[in-house]
């Protein structure tokens, strides 16, 4: 075998991404063999990470006697530690096996990783990894029979106690895509910390856990991505506090006292972001309270905040409505209609106007959904205010603190159909 010094350009171990879905590193690619000439004795690249996923000063290669094929490469990487490449006679990655930077001159190496191939130079056999005391950190295995990856990490000087398990398949069709199917993750007192299944269409499961093992939070997808829940629970482990729902469609979030009584909700009229709604309700969790609050932006490039749009206001029951509706460019009060006291009567309301000043114009009052009965009409010079006839309660325009819920599920808007 003819020994030559050259570059590679093969990337580094693959490392498996702590998510749904995870790429088999590729080595060894017919693509990336260097063609030596019989008049070069030695060809090294220095500093080629430009061209590589992980930083490397150098990369030495031994090919066999064709002069194209790969038998053996050493990695100098950034970091200072070395990895030691062996290939098949296809020139296909066999193994790859990363050492820690020596501590001092001259100390033996100490083994960080290895990983074995199959021929194919991409399914990984099995995949090791080791703290620098030499405690196992993570050991991947495939099963060829059944077709399946399993991942195991452990803790650090824990006896290695073991932190988090992964369980992967490939996914039908799409070649080196793994589809994760299961995971457990672990306190270092071993109990489950978080648990993680799929099922068929890209549903899946995931609930978290408090250090005493008890449920404090879960999440659900459902088949094809049609609906998620996200729930947070009281400490009871049991009573929901917190509900995050989402589809294609809107999302919203409903807030639970500790005895599972609904009194807030917030959603999105179309995606996160845009106009909001916020509804309140009583200790019978009926609504008392509607806002509605859209997107403003002060001046170009500027973030936007919520400015109240419209109310919806219940009192008494289901006997007295109240809508308020403010201009969505400055948040002034726009139009009032009182449906009045009980008993309610259907149509009967008045309607108070405001100017984009704010200053009162006009007050109709109606006995049936056509029937105006009396009109007045103000200037603004005669300063009159809504609130001379009509009490607005602060709480009314009152905003709670709130915080975007993620988009788990982009929107969509309705097509041509509605649909």
């Amino acid at each position: 075998m003819n020994r030559r010094i050259i570059w590679l350009g093969a990337g580094s171990i693959a490392a498996v991404a702590a998510c749904a879905f995870f790429v088999m590193g590729q080595f060894g690619s017919n693509a990336n063999r260097p063609i030596v000439g019989d008049d070069l004795d030695a060809l090294v690249e220095m500093n080629p990470q430009v061209h590589l996923a992980v930083d490397e000063n150098l990369r030495q290669v031994y090919v066999g006697d064709d002069r194209i094929t790969p038998m053996k490469s050493v990695a100098e990487e950034v970091d200072g530690d070395t990895t030691v490449y062996s290939y098949w006679p296809s020139g296909n990655l066999k193994e790859a096996i990363t050492y820690f930077a020596p501590e001092a001159a001259g100390a033996a190496p100490k083994m960080k990783r290895r990983a074995e191939f199959k021929p194919d130079g991409y399914t990984y056999l099995s995949d090791i990894e080791f703290y620098r005391s030499g405690n196992l950190r993570k050991q991947m295995a495939y099963d060829e029979g059944g077709g399946v990856a399993t991942v195991r990490q452990y803790f650090d000087d824990q006896g290695y106690k073991l932190e988090l398990f992964e369980r992967f398949v490939p996914e039908k069709h799409k070649p080196f895509l793994w589809k994760k199917t299961n995971s457990t993750k672990y306190y270092a007192s071993g109990v489950i910390m978080e648990d993680f299944q799929t099922a068929e269409n890209y549903a899946y499961t995931k609930r978290f856990f408090d250090s005493a093992g008890k449920l404090v939070r879960e999440q659900i997808m459902k088949e094809w991505k049609s609906e998620y829940t996200d729930t947070t629970f009281q400490d009871d482990h049991v009573t929901p506090k917190k509900v995050v729902w989402q589809n294609y469609r809107g999302t919203n979030v409903k807030f639970f006292t500790t005895q599972g009584k609904l009194y807030l909700q917030r959603g999105w009229y179309g995606p996160i972001g845009g106009m909001m709604y916020v509804r309140y309700f009583d200790a019978f969790e009926n609504m008392v309270l509607e806002q509605t609050f859209d997107p403003r932006q002060d001046a170009e490039g500027a973030p936007s905040r919520y400015v109240p749009y419209a109310m919806y206001v219940k009192e008494g029951g289901d006997t007295r409505f109240t809508i308020q509706y403010f201009y969505k460019s400055d948040g002034v009060l726009q139009t009032v209609t009182d449906y009045g006291k009980p008993p309610y009567v259907l149509g009967r309301r008045t309607i108070y106007t405001n100017d984009k000043e704010g200053n009162l114009i006009s007050i109709e009052v109606y006995s049936a959904p056509k029937e105006l009965v009396t009109k007045s009409e103000f200037a603004p010079a005669d300063g009159k205010k809504i609130t001379d006839f009509f009490e607005i309660k602060p709480e009314w325009l009152a905003m709670e603190p709130y915080e975007l819920p993620p988009v788990v599920i982009p929107y969509q808007p309705p097509g041509p159909g509605g649909y």
